[in-house]
């Protein structure tokens, strides 16, 4: 893959596979809903909602 070719497939930006990631209530992020699952998986995080992912504070 050139250079260019690396640039234009980046600038294809779509947020269709990505869901908003919260702090406090605010949105500092987003991730991929392929690795939805993985981070469901850590006791660190919490699907609060099926838009959205925030961490959930006491945890460990």
């Amino acid at each position: 893959m050139s250079y260019l070719q690396r640039i234009k497939e980046n600038n294809n930006y779509t947020e269709e596979d990505k869901i908003p990631f919260l702090i406090d209530n605010k949105r500092v992020g987003q991730i991929r809903k392929e690795y939805l699952e993985y981070i469901l998986s850590s006791d660190i995080f919490v699907l609060k909602d099926e838009d959205y992912i925030a961490i959930v504070q006491g945890l460990r």
